[in-house]
């Protein structure tokens, strides 16, 4: 898995609907809103052709049968779907991305 790990507004979702229209690949993200947001983003930028599930619908098995999926704000969904299946509230949580320094010449997705 790939992560993408940058401020506010720097193109992440762009990079997702870029490679969804490119793979075929749906994006997954947390709720209707947010799937209204990016769908009107990939209209504006003339990928019409991309498919966008809600976690709600994902857990109900609405139409999906893909092996392989994008996920926008990963964090917004892990909270749900952790809140969700421990019925609680989540207080805090700790997280680590792989990072790596910029000597080691890798390049930056």
């Amino acid at each position: 898995m790939v992560y993408i790990n940058r401020g506010r507004r720097t193109g992440k979702t762009t990079a997702l609907i870029i490679a969804s229209y490119v793979t075929g690949y749906p994006i997954i993200v947390w709720n209707d809103l947010r799937a209204e947001q990016v769908l009107k983003l990939a209209k504006s930028m003339g990928y019409n052709d991309i498919t966008v599930f809600t976690l709600f619908e994902v857990q109900k098995g609405k139409h999906f049968d893909f092996d392989k999926v994008f996920v926008d704000e990963a964090l917004d969904i892990i909270e749900l779907a952790l809140a969700n299946l421990l019925n609680a509230d989540i207080v805090a949580c700790t997280l680590s991305l792989p990072c790596y320094e910029p000597n080691e010449n890798k390049e930056e997705v």
